[in-house]
């Protein structure tokens, strides 16, 4: 293995070649994604668990140096009742620097946390008009509810303060109208 790959959907496990060796779905087991990552950094994580607000649930994040897996704990019987998998993931990954315990941290377009921010804006991908309560969108996945409707996963960069770099990268994160 030689780069995790941050995508709307999963996170993938490439091997040198570029091909995907496994994909671990933000909407399975926490606990499996988990232990597939502890294997492969060869090191348990540091966990942080945190409270929940108003606006996120609480959680642990698992961090093995500048990647992070945020384990989340929804309401599993509001999941249930509101069919509400497609928007609440099990977890979401975040890349807080260009690599972690030798593995690249990177994007399908090859982007990474550190890039200067000119860099991500000149790609085609990247969409300032595209609107998540968090970050930017440079990847989208469209799907559709189980209601029908239409719904768009994202991986999404976040700049530094003053706007020169990328500060961190993360998925999933859907579209929103707007944030409570």
């Amino acid at each position: 293995m030689v780069a995790l790959v941050a995508r709307p959907q999963a996170l993938e496990l490439r091997a040198a070649e570029g091909g995907t060796v496994a994909a671990l779905d933000y909407m399975s087991s926490p606990a499996e994604a988990i232990a597939v990552l502890t294997d492969l950094f060869d090191a348990p994580p540091v966990d942080e668990p945190y409270a929940g607000t108003n606006h996120t649930p609480p959680g642990v994040s698992h961090a093995w140096d500048d990647f992070v897996l945020d384990e989340r704990f929804y309401d599993e019987e509001r999941r249930a009742d509101g069919d509400l998998d497609y928007v609440w993931p099990r977890f979401a990954v975040y890349f807080d620097g260009p690599s972690a315990h030798g593995l690249d941290l990177t994007t399908e377009q090859g982007f990474h946390a550190a890039d200067p921010w000119s860099s991500l804006a000149g790609d085609p991908v990247f969409d300032a008009n595209l609107w998540t309560c968090i970050g930017t969108p440079i990847e989208t996945l469209d799907f559709a509810r189980p209601d029908g409707q239409p719904e768009t996963a994202t991986v999404v960069a976040t700049p530094t303060d003053d706007g020169s770099a990328v500060k961190w990268l993360g998925a999933p994160v859907m579209l929103a109208d707007g944030c409570a």
